[in-house]
């Protein structure tokens, strides 16, 4: 049976600056390390090979499902502005979910 990751074992979380600004308190307040990619889906997609449980992605669920990554926690970032313009695409912190 594959162990379950859970949030407590991240470490390291990548996404696009915007993204990481976004979510600028969870990240200070779980003392997470930050990694800047291209963009979302760049930053799943090199969680997805990585196979580090230490290591997440913060990227919206359909970016997680594209990459068949957990999603771990919703609504991480604190940018009102953000949650008004389009609810569906607020940030989400994903990790790796290795396929069968």
């Amino acid at each position: 049976m594959e162990e379950k990751e859970n949030k407590e074992d991240i470490k390291t979380v990548i996404s696009h600056p915007q993204a990481l600004a976004q979510c600028a308190k969870y990240i200070h307040e779980n003392k997470l390390e930050q990694i800047e990619a291209n963009n979302t889906a760049v930053a799943a997609k090199l969680v997805s090979e990585k196979n580090d449980k230490t290591l997440a992605a913060i990227a919206n669920s359909i970016t997680a499902d594209i990459y068949n990554l957990d999603i771990l926690e919703k609504n991480i970032d604190f940018d009102d502005a953000v949650k008004a313009w389009d609810s569906d695409l607020q940030n989400r912190l994903a990790e790796i979910k290795k396929g069968n």
